[in-house]
């Protein structure tokens, strides 16, 4: 029994000690597969997907396990590269390694090389920062440009396509879609010209510093340039008044001729008083006379039956039915102003009256406070002339508390279309009427619109206050003074005179202006529908030239301001005998004179008149070169010059409504 359970132990351990023979066994095997062919064999495999976008097992594999890099400690590697530079540097070539002298001169080149690297970083910090500042800079200059792009669009892209759109030279197109078609070439110009510059119109051309007479251009007679009129050759002038539809005009002895459509040549009026001065305004045409008489008629084209003509009687006692009739204003009268449907009257002693002119007026105010605009049950007398007592007067307190009225006395006097504007003596502007447009100086709002109150509006201290910059340091209300208002359809504008304190020989002019400038006739090189605040026009600021008499530079002043409806002339006072002309506002009926039709809203210089001696031997286009050429041929009125037969006389620019003339008149 035990030798059987030891022999059994034994043959355990022997066939534990063997290897195990594996024996191949096929599972799920066909024996007849062993007989297919190769084709057969390949038709029958299985294509097996391990997923999304993987094909084969290496593909799912390379997804699991990417190619890992090694990667690379920076602070190690950059340590390495800051010993190695110490190491290798030359001055420790010649020393023993681990010696204190080595560790002496490796300490130093280690500190030296802190303080590199510490500059280095501050100057890498530094222009960081200035990047920053720089680009900070940047994006605060770029805003504020694209806002004033964005705001100026219209002014910048008219103010570049100007030299494009309205340059004057050669045209080098070739068919009509060319873009060169748009330009104001010379030819293109030669041809317009040729249409106003007619065989009529040059026989009747005379030269301009010999023979007196009157230029009109505009509407008036739609052209762009000044064209003489033959029936006033020689003709010396007081005063011409022009308009699309009606011109009138009033000769050295006081006779008034009217021109309007239906006439061949201008009618002599039948008046028989010396007129100086003729406005028109609603239904009539008013006359001032030289002994300061105003007077009016009907307009030809208007027919009223209120107007009652003026009964007068001769010596003999007859009577006699006059074609004119009287206003009865308190004094004489030195100076009137019109507007829409009322007259604004100076008398010659200081006092201002308001007239209405029309049977059925608009009233925006500029009646005054009798005639409120809120009350349409009162009725405005018609020529009857309106004393305003709370302007003529004022309520002056004395230092013992008592109280007296003192008449107020004006120096110049101006009206709107349907409002005023006038100067007193002290040097205060009042304004009353229409305010839709900020004419009357006053900020604008629901209650203000209508302003049929006087009032003060500025003063000398508010003017040398609002413009100290462009006046000289120590200049006071002594050296100021008003000149002059004057008023356009929706502009008012006061020229003003100051002494410079520090040269009291230099007298020198501004201008300022308010109300509507959307035209560009308020001239502060913007268009403004509505500017309640006085406005200075810089481009007359500063004006000199050279005179050769005084063989010095000396100041341009201001001779006259000519107002129209939307635009106006302003005359300078050169040296010599020839006095420069520049235009502002409106001037889409040529009414600038220029020969173009394009507003402005800052001044400009105006071609010179065109003389007979322009057509002898010259071309169409050099006489068009002439013409746009403002530099040395700008348009300068004579002054104080003597004609052959001896008379001194001065040309005058007037600015009407949408036309303007120029006339001879005897200074």
């Amino acid at each position: 029994m035990l030798s059987g359970t030891i022999r059994a132990s034994r043959r355990r351990f022997l066939f534990s000690r063997l290897s195990k023979v594996t024996v191949p066994v096929r599972l799920y095997s066909n024996p007849q597969d062993k007989k297919q062919t190769i084709e057969q064999f390949n038709k029958s495999k299985v294509d097996y997907k391990f997923g999304y976008n993987f094909d084969t097992i290496d593909d799912l594999d390379k997804k699991i396990n990417p190619d890992r890099q090694a990667t690379i400690d920076l602070e190690d590697e950059l340590a390495a590269n800051f010993n190695t530079r110490i190491e290798n540097d030359p001055s420790l070539a010649n020393l023993r390694y681990g010696s204190p002298e080595y560790k002496e001169q490796l300490h130093n080149l280690y500190e030296e090389f802190k303080k590199k690297q510490e500059k280095d970083r501050k100057r890498f910090e530094f222009n960081e920062r200035m990047k920053g500042v720089g680009m900070g800079v940047l994006i605060v200059v770029g805003a504020i440009s694209a806002h004033q792009i964005f705001m100026n669009y219209q002014y910048l892209k008219t103010s570049i396509m100007a030299d494009y759109t309205y340059k004057i030279g050669d045209s080098k197109a070739q068919d009509l879609s060319a873009p060169e078609l748009n330009t104001k070439r010379v030819a293109n110009f030669a041809e317009k010209l040729e249409s106003e510059l007619n065989d009529e119109t040059i026989a009747n051309l005379q030269n301009s510093t010999e023979v007196p007479g009157l230029y009109v251009f505009g509407k008036h007679n739609g052209q762009k340039l000044p064209i003489r009129l033959p029936f006033f050759n020689g003709m010396l002038l007081k005063d011409v008044y022009i308009s699309p539809d009606y011109l009138v005009v009033v000769n050295e002895k006081g006779q008034v001729y009217q021109w309007y459509k239906g006439l061949e040549t201008p009618q002599l009026m039948n008046v028989p008083i010396n007129v100086k001065q003729v406005c028109v305004s609603g239904d009539y045409l008013y006359m001032l006379s030289e002994k300061g008489e105003v007077v009016y008629t009907p307009r030809p084209e208007v027919k009223s039956a209120e107007f009652t003509p003026l009964k007068t009687r001769n010596l003999l006692g007859i009577q006699k039915e006059q074609t004119y009739n009287k206003v009865d204003v308190p004094g004489a009268v030195q100076q009137i102003s019109s507007g829409k449907d009322h007259l604004l009257c100076l008398s010659r002693k200081g006092k201002a009256y308001v007239i209405n002119t029309s049977s059925t007026p608009e009233n925006y105010g500029q009646y005054g406070p009798a005639f409120s605009p809120f009350d349409k049950s009162v009725e405005i007398p018609c020529n009857k002339a309106i004393d305003i007592t709370l302007l003529n007067n004022e309520l002056i307190t004395k230092k013992d508390g008592s109280k007296s009225v003192k008449e107020r006395t004006f120096t110049s006097v101006a009206a709107g279309s349907n409002f005023n504007i006038v100067a007193d003596q002290a040097g205060e502007i009042w304004t009353w009427g229409q305010n839709s447009n900020g004419e009357c100086g006053i900020e604008l709002n629901l209650k203000n619109e209508l302003q049929p109150v006087p009032k003060k509006i500025l003063s000398k201290k508010d003017i040398i206050r609002a413009f100290f910059i462009h006046l000289p340091k120590n200049v006071t209300t002594d050296n100021l003074t008003i000149d002059k208002v004057l008023a356009g359809n929706e502009s008012s504008y006061v020229l003003v005179s100051y002494i410079d304190p520090e040269d009291s020989t230099q007298n020198k002019q501004v201008v300022l202006s308010f109300g509507n400038g959307v035209n560009g006739q308020l001239g502060n090189n913007r268009y403004l529908h509505v500017c309640s605040k006085p406005q200075i026009m810089k481009s007359l600021l500063g004006l000199e030239e050279y005179d050769e008499a005084k063989n010095a530079l000396t100041n341009i002043g201001i001779k006259d301001i000519s107002v129209g409806d939307k635009h106006l002339f302003v005359t300078l006072d050169n040296s010599g005998t020839n006095k420069d002309v520049l235009a502002v506002g409106e001037n889409e009926s040529g009414q600038h004179g220029n020969g173009k039709r394009v507003k402005t809203n800052k001044p400009v210089q105006l071609p010179k008149l065109i003389e007979p001696e322009d057509f002898e031997g010259q071309t169409r286009k050099k006489l068009v070169q002439k013409v746009g050429d403002v530099v040395t041929n700008r348009l300068s009125l004579l002054s104080g010059t003597q004609l052959p037969n001896g008379t001194n006389i001065e040309q005058v620019i007037v600015a009407g409504k949408e036309s303007s003339a120029i006339f001879y008149r005897r200074s």
